[in-house]
């Protein structure tokens, strides 16, 4: 198993500088960070491939797609900017050396609608991503799409929703981004959510219900962990808290009060606490 963190819990915005706090996460025990690729043509790929070959960490990457930048939409200009995203974000991956691009990756995070109105829309999304996964291949990058919860999308809520998605895709380079946080949402029980999944699974963010420090809420996460063991999971276990309210990354996830003052220290505990559980876990 693989412990990384998010780099977005250790920042106020988006655009802040995701590269400082590597340095202490490595020395906290991480073995990776994921880099969110908010702005993907922004990124600076050469500064993140030489933090990451100094600090010895390896890489995960995720994203999200945007109402002008959409797969689902009928309007060519809107989805071939989706495309032209997933491109650039699954080649940023490959040059960080991660098999990994995670996320919602199939409509664009935020927006809701009746699924009555979204038929069509997820066809051209399930399409489309068939047709990347050639180019996932090619980079040797599995794109994982993240299960959120229903107040976040309206595409992709639970594991129900990921079999019927698993199967109009087909491919073994699509699968599931399980998220503890949405799923203590969506499911019913965690470990048989995560049975359910099996070889679909690619990627799991360690969340605790209320984005605060896990191990401190209501998650049973010996039972994902008991789920993750029973499948033969041996991937990476992301830590995504989110703990900081008041500031562009805390309004966008509905953080209206602080976990913690010091998303360092949600770090360290969020660490020690996951590994705690893995270790533990029979």
């Amino acid at each position: 198993m693989k412990f990384g963190i998010h780099l977005s819990t250790m920042v106020h915005a988006w655009s802040d500088d995701h590269f400082a706090p590597m340095e202490r996460l490595k020395a906290m025990g991480y073995d990776g960070v994921e880099f969110p690729l908010m702005d993907p043509e922004n990124f600076d790929l050469m500064r993140a491939k030489s933090e990451l070959k100094r600090l010895n960490l390896l890489a995960t990457c995720g994203t999200g797609l945007l109402p002008h930048a959409d797969i689902t939409s009928k309007d060519p200009v809107v989805h071939k900017a989706g495309v032209d995203r997933l491109l650039r974000c699954l080649q940023i991956a490959h040059e960080l050396e991660s098999d990994l691009l995670g996320g919602v990756l199939y409509a664009p995070w935020g927006v809701t609608r009746p699924r009555m109105e979204i038929i069509e829309g997820k066809k051209r999304s399930q399409e489309t991503l068939r047709q990347l996964a050639e180019k996932a291949k090619a980079y040797g990058v599995k794109m994982g799409l993240e299960m959120i919860n229903r107040y976040e999308t309206s595409y992709l809520n639970h594991t129900e929703d990921a079999a019927e998605w698993m199967a109009a895709i087909n491919d073994p380079m699509i699968g599931i981004h399980y998220d503890t946080f949405h799923a203590n949402i969506e499911e019913t029980n965690q470990k048989e959510a995560i049975l359910s999944l099996g070889q679909h699974l690619f990627h799991v963010h360690f969340c605790e219900n209320n984005r605060g420090i896990p191990g401190t809420g209501q998650v049973d996460f010996s039972s994902v962990a008991e789920g993750l063991k029973e499948i033969g999971y041996d991937r990476w276990l992301t830590l995504e808290n989110f703990a900081l309210a008041d500031c562009q990354i805390g309004n966008d996830c509905a953080i209206w009060n602080s976990k913690t003052q010091d998303p360092y220290q949600a770090a360290e505990q969020g660490l020690q606490y996951a590994k705690k559980i893995w270790e533990e876990t029979k």
